[in-house]
């Protein structure tokens, strides 16, 4: 960490006139550069301020909040026609665009560039512009409409970094896109710096404080440290106050969301199966990657199914689901399966949560973020998502290609379905979040087709 006069020990200057002049003429902001060549989705700027979205407005914003927002201020003193937009220094609502300069829903509302997915841009000469933006009464009434306060909301005080530092970015409310949205997109880089060098001395952890800490239990937080997602060099930095405006030499930026789709061929299957042999000796799971590819004993060999109705939810809740394994576990076609439900997989911690899916053949699950601790399952394991609609990422078949496993939505009844039809019956018009139930017949060919394929299949 270093200050603005590049002194070794980090200090915080209070913004006078002279400093914010200071740092704009010796700022020559550029960027983004691609980081490596061929792999999309980590970025560099120069010369850049970072801010971060508060999550209280997030969550009482009347738009939807995409991911942990951040935003990065682009000093440009010699634009004038920027510098005469008064809302120059607002960031935009949701920018979900995938190239910097493409054009955003609301760049002719605020009238500049918005970014790409969850980093926005803002404009400034100066940091004392900036400032003096951000009060400017048509620049926080529609900051304070679409929700977007940034912290800080203006400068008192800069913190100067000289070393490169990665501003660690993810959504932390949501395993699911941690996984797909940063994790997938990343995997690419990570193998290689693991290679070669990282480039990054510092991370800046905007979504979780505390996320490399050996105490941080979150979801992500967990794996990343597994699997030293950023080498031994790179230190978390220590926090700043909310008035306190961080500042970069060479910031890395992640564009999240780039490779949820898997579009980018990147990522190849050998790439993710290192991951997971760490992932797998890290969590110390019982079963191999290869479990299925390996001679079993097979006397006492038995069938686990892992089952979640997604009951502390209150939507999306497969009704009735307990009534209909306690019927079926009773029948002696299935004395060779082990029914594992679960309750609440809240209550259990990742390295449980690891193992319930490194043990299971098949997962029988609603759809839900949960189904991401896919990644600790074996390779040829069963996934099968339940829903009124199913909006899936991990049936993706890229993704089942990439852990070797088979996948099968199972979706609301036609009106001509038959008693045996494996199908659910949903108990109101609301698709995404409403409840359902199966009847009994199709959930016992759901169970028999499932044990079927799995026979074919190890």
């Amino acid at each position: 960490m270093y200050n603005i006069d590049h002194g070794r020990n980090c200090v915080e200057i209070v913004v006078t006139s002279a400093i914010s002049t200071a740092i704009s003429t010796s700022f020559h902001c550029c960027g983004p550069f691609l980081v490596n060549r061929d792999i999309p989705g980590l970025y560099e700027f120069n010369n850049v301020c970072l801010t971060k979205q508060l999550s209280e407005t997030c969550r009482k914003s009347v738009n939807h909040c995409e991911g942990n927002l951040q935003g990065i201020i682009y000093f440009t003193p010699n634009d004038d026609k920027t510098m005469r937009n008064p809302l120059r220094c607002v960031t935009c609502s949701a920018p979900l665009m995938h190239h910097w300069n493409e054009t955003g829903r609301d760049e002719e509302e605020v009238g500049h560039k918005c970014g790409f997915t969850s980093t926005h841009v803002m404009y400034a000469s100066d940091i004392t512009d900036w400032n003096q933006c951000r009060l400017q009464p048509d620049a926080q009434s529609l900051t304070n409409l679409w929700g977007k306060q940034q912290v800080p909301a203006t400068a008192e005080s800069i913190r100067y970094y000289n070393e490169p530092v990665l501003s660690l970015n993810f959504q932390a409310d949501n395993i699911g896109h941690s996984l797909f949205d940063h994790l997938l997109m990343y995997l690419p880089h990570w193998q290689k710096f693991k290679n070669t060098t990282y480039p990054f001395k510092g991370i800046n952890s905007h979504s979780i404080e505390g996320c490399l800490s050996d105490t941080n239990n979150d979801w992500y937080c967990r794996i990343l440290r597994s699997m030293n997602a950023f080498g031994n060099d790179a230190k978390e930095l220590p926090p700043t106050s909310n008035t306190t405006l961080t500042c970069y030499k060479s910031l890395y930026v992640t564009e999240i969301a780039i490779q949820r789709g898997l579009k980018h061929k990147v990522l190849t299957k050998s790439l993710f199966d290192e991951f997971r042999d760490i992932l797998f000796q890290s969590f110390n799971l019982d079963r191999g990657r290869n479990y299925h590819d390996e001679k079993q004993d097979e006397e006492n060999k038995h069938t686990k199914l892992l089952l979640y109705a997604h009951k502390p939810s209150g939507r999306r809740v497969f009704e009735g689901m307990d009534g209909l394994v306690d019927t079926l576990s009773k029948q002696s076609k299935y004395q060779g399966v082990d029914f594992q439900m679960i309750e609440d997989f809240g209550s259990y911690s990742i390295i449980q949560q690891a193992s319930l899916f490194n043990s299971a053949d098949a997962a029988i699950m609603v759809h839900g973020a949960q189904m991401v601790n896919s990644i600790f399952s074996v390779d040829g394991t069963t996934f099968i998502e339940l829903g009124c609609h199913i909006p899936t990422f991990i049936g993706n078949p890229r993704y089942m290609a990439l852990l070797n496993g088979h996948h099968q939505s199972v979706q609301e009844c036609g009106d001509d379905a038959n008693d045996d039809d494996i199908c659910v019956i949903c108990d109101s018009s609301n698709k995404v979040y409403g409840n359902f139930t199966m009847k009994n017949t199709a959930f016992e060919a759901l169970i028999d087709k499932v044990l079927l394929d799995l026979n074919h299949t190890t």
